[in-house]
């Protein structure tokens, strides 16, 4: 599961005011974009974030890694600067009901991006151990 989201997205559109209509538009692509190449599927999008699933958790960590390359080579407005996205990667058991995936490891998912910085994509020990070396990470201890 990988939840995404603008760190300072309230500010940042108060901000830009109309131009921030472009600027999510321009995200959403490039995000939506890396998930739906990696064969992922956007389960959700509110506002400024993402929640997608994978099979797969290595393809869950190349369009983490993609999207926020795509977001830092991206050409943002001058008042934008580098739009700050957070991450959060976690692989546990969910159920899928009709109104969506449910199970406690989709909270512990959406925890673990509210922790990262924007920039930042964090691995839960989960996801780090199927993942192996296809993503280098560093470890910050437990949280």
């Amino acid at each position: 599961m990988l939840f995404t989201d603008i760190e300072g997205s309230t500010r940042l559109a108060a901000r830009l005011g109309s131009g921030w209509a472009e600027v999510l538009a321009d995200h959403h692509a490039l995000v939506g974009g890396a998930i739906a190449a990696e064969g992922g599927f956007v389960d959700g999008t509110e506002g400024d974030a993402f929640f997608a699933t994978f099979v797969d958790a290595v393809a869950a960590a190349r369009a983490a890694v993609s999207s926020l390359r795509a977001l830092r080579a991206h050409g943002w407005p001058a008042e934008v600067g580098e739009l700050a996205v957070r991450m959060g990667l976690h692989v546990g058991y969910v159920e899928r009901r009709r109104t969506g995936y449910v199970g406690l490891e989709v909270h512990r998912a959406a925890r673990v991006s509210a922790a990262a910085h924007g920039g930042q994509l964090l691995l839960t020990s989960s996801a780090r151990a199927l993942i192996g070396d296809v993503v280098l990470s560093e470890p910050l201890g437990m949280h």
